[in-house]
């Protein structure tokens, strides 16, 4: 007869299973918002989700939504978070320019809204970026969620998106 051993056994280390979401793996920080009816929302690598138009800007652009959230340290502030993201997309960027920051009150918690114009590599065409960050602490403040939600469209298109984005940052709940 032989004896083996499971995976999460060893003859001298106890282990304990952690899960996530759970007790000792808190899971990010929920958020909804409002979109357009009619957009279609998908899964995209490296962020939560994207939600876009139905159909294609005439210029050939779909204007999106790219939301994201990150756990990050807790130090972490919305100014380190906000000047990340500035050299982020110039890094990415032919030109960008920052239009204007401003602080805001999004679900009870600060955040900075920015607007950014840009012309990228991928496409001739010139963009406008709006852009909300957010920092929410986690697990006694051991840690924090940066949540950024990024609209982007067309510069010709700025006015109407700008209002549709607009809408979005009012509907933003936040679940703790």
């Amino acid at each position: 007869m032989t004896t083996s051993t499971s995976p999460t056994e060893s003859p001298s280390t106890v282990y304990t299973r952690v899960s996530y979401p759970g007790e000792l793996g808190a899971p990010l920080v929920h958020v909804a918002y409002d979109v357009p009816l009619g957009w279609n929302t998908d899964p995209l690598p490296g962020a939560l989700a994207v939600s876009r138009e139905p159909v294609m800007g005439p210029n050939g652009f779909w204007a999106n939504v790219v939301t994201s959230i990150d756990r990050v340290g807790p130090s972490t502030t919305l100014d380190h978070v906000i000047t990340d993201i500035f050299v982020t997309a110039r890094d990415g960027a032919v030109e960008l320019d920052l239009v204007r920051d401003q602080v805001r009150d999004v679900s009870g918690t600060p955040a900075v809204l920015r607007e950014q114009r840009l012309q990228v590599t991928t496409t001739d065409i010139p963009l406008v970026q709006f852009v909300l960050v957010l920092l929410v602490d986690v697990g006694d403040g051991v840690a924090r969620d940066c949540v950024q939600i990024t609209g982007t469209v067309e510069q010709a298109r700025r006015d109407e998106f700008a209002e549709r984005f607009l809408h979005l940052v009012s509907s933003v709940e936040l679940d703790l």
